[in-house]
């Protein structure tokens, strides 16, 4: 019985930490550290992170599919990589916890207990994905918007952080995605060989597995960065070179779906 209440004792502490940490970070957060700098692949513009994976995966699909098909997306391609950016600034709800999504628990890093803990990565990467197909024929604009904003929860879970559910208060969090921006260039790549993952899929059953599949690779590497800032580079190495050639395949699979070709 002792045991039994000290279970329920931490869990409860525990679950009241979060809760305050919630609050309390996106509430206060420091003026020195941007929300891009704490919460997710940086979104500094045109230096950050996310429209760089972005930008390269435009590039890789023109190279693996034809210039005709990419135009149909760098015709917008201010818009897809301003909007890439853009859910730092305004989907931040409980303290950026919707840009975090564990493939094994299918929730964030809130208390289960919360309804706000279902809202996910995967859940906010669906729910974009869709927009941008159901708006692409009646609202172009809109619909490359609501692209980028796809994107860039795809981008996030490939962070082993934000898969692993891992906040930036409590671990290195902020540093590696420094890390990565700092190097960045390092990990850019020409082609990519996803593209008939899940194709055969309906689209909403694909952008669920390509979420998954991409947060379960960047999972496996969560006690990696978490040890010791000497295995960041070979890690970002290999999970950058991943996001990017997953948001290829899903820019491919989804002017598949609007009717493109």
């Amino acid at each position: 019985m002792k045991n039994v209440l000290k279970k329920i004792t931490t869990a409860l502490l525990a679950s009241a930490l979060t809760i305050t940490f919630s609050f309390t970070a996106f509430a206060e957060t420091p003026k020195t550290i941007t929300p891009s700098r704490t919460y997710g692949f940086t979104s500094d513009g045109a230096k950050g992170t996310h429209e760089f994976i972005t930008g390269h995966a435009m590039a890789i699909l023109g190279n693996d599919k034809g210039a005709n098909l990419e135009k149909l997306i760098t015709n917008y391609e201010p818009i897809v990589k301003q909007y890439c950016d853009q859910p730092d600034k305004d989907e931040n709800q409980w303290a950026f916890a919707y840009h975090f999504y564990d493939p094994y628990t299918n929730k964030n890093y809130l208390p289960s207990i919360l309804p706000a803990s279902k809202i996910t990565a995967l859940t906010k990467f669906e729910e974009h994905a869709s927009n941008a197909v159901a708006s692409y024929k009646t609202d172009r604009t809109y619909s490359m918007q609501e692209l980028g904003r796809a994107c860039h929860f795809l981008e996030d879970v490939n962070v082993p952080y934000h898969s692993a559910n891992m906040i930036a208060v409590l671990t290195t969090h902020s540093q590696y995605e420094q890390f990565v921006q700092d190097h960045q260039a390092d990990y850019a790549i020409n082609t990519t060989d996803k593209y008939n993952n899940y194709y055969s899929e309906n689209f909403n059953s694909y952008c669920n597995d390509i979420l998954n599949d991409c947060a379960k690779y960047s999972y496996s590497f969560k006690d990696q960065v978490k040890s010791s800032s000497d295995s960041w580079d070979s890690v970002a190495n290999v999970t950058v070179k991943y996001a990017e050639g997953y948001v290829a395949a899903f820019f491919y699979r989804f002017l598949h779906e609007v009717g493109e070709f």
